[in-house]
């Protein structure tokens, strides 16, 4: 079952996309997906923090790292932080960019 859900999420997600065509584009999509289905079957789940970020929020350095600047309030997520399980020990930090100019 795993199999053909992996490639119906890998289908799916390239479906339409003209970057679909180029070099190892559906092999990272597929990769991807797995490694999201394994997250989210081990027992516990990964948890990953998706939070809405509010203006001018201010970064949190114990979770997450600048990602092209430096500064102390947060524009926007590149990437969440991903936790043990819920209420667990990080596993990896997430990627912020700050705003510029603060």
């Amino acid at each position: 079952m795993r199999v053909y859900v992996l490639q119906a999420i890998t289908k799916a997600t390239l479906e339409g996309l003209d970057i679909a065509k180029e070099g190892n584009v559906e092999k990272y999509v597929s990769k991807c997906a797995d490694l999201c289905w394994l997250i989210r079957y081990h027992d516990p789940p990964v948890y990953i923090m998706f939070e809405e970020v509010k203006n001018g929020a201010p970064l949190d350095l114990k979770l997450y790292r600048s990602y092209t600047k430096t500064g102390k309030m947060m524009d926007f997520v590149v990437w969440p932080p991903l936790f043990l399980h819920k209420d667990g020990a990080i596993l990896a930090k997430g990627v912020a960019e700050p705003k510029k100019g603060n």
